[in-house]
């Protein structure tokens, strides 16, 4: 039989915040195993109670994907798709953090199978993303609409300006972030990236 932890995808390093030293990920049979700089760390994967995809951009980073496993025992781990250099610079990761999401939801499936395997945020906080969007939006509207109707052309192209804005910034956190359930052999690709085809 395969061993997993040969397989591509078993590992992952990143570093999460600016200025942080990286932290790199492996799986090895049921354990999730967390090297912080020689500090080792093992999760048992059949601790697992929840596993969280969701798409969470931060200052620089704005196409960041992160997970967040919940165990039932010790602290939840969390990582990202994105690996700081700087205050300032980011490198994405996409295909090396899809692969190994994709190998890690297979992992937690077989030494956890009670666990939950969700997309997006959770219902309540979606629900009220998308309300404070539309308020915010209809707010910017309004004056855009009312700096027209006096004839002010300049504010209202700022209102118009500043609706497209937030539209671009807003959009993809509440499609993306969509409350939702997945198989952990079919997780959404938006948020686990499928490995690039072999030419």
């Amino acid at each position: 039989m395969k061993n997993l932890a040969d397989e591509p995808g078993a590992s992952y390093a990143h570093c999460p915040r600016p200025a942080s030293m990286p932290v790199a990920f492996s799986i090895t049979g049921r354990t999730l195993r967390i090297d912080r700089v020689g500090q080792i760390i093992d999760m048992p994967l059949g601790k697992v109670e929840e596993v969280r995809l969701m798409f969470q951009p931060r200052s620089f980073a704005q196409s960041q994907m992160r997970t967040r496993i919940k165990f039932s025992e010790g602290p939840s781990v969390t990582f990202s798709s994105v690996s700081y250099r700087s205050m300032v610079f980011a490198d994405r990761q996409d295909a090396a953090y899809g692969a190994f999401v994709r190998q890690l939801l297979k992992a937690v499936a077989k030494a956890s199978p009670n666990a939950r395997f969700v997309a997006g945020r959770p219902l309540f906080f979606w629900y009220a993303m998308v309300a404070s969007a539309a308020a915010l939006f209809a707010a910017i509207m309004l004056f855009t609409l009312y700096a027209w109707r006096e004839g002010e052309s300049e504010a209202a192209l700022f209102g118009v300006i500043v609706a497209l804005i937030g539209i671009w910034q807003m959009e993809p956190l509440i499609r993306l972030n969509r409350p939702m359930t997945f198989s952990p052999d079919d997780p959404p690709k938006t948020l686990a990236p499928d490995l690039p085809t072999p030419k």
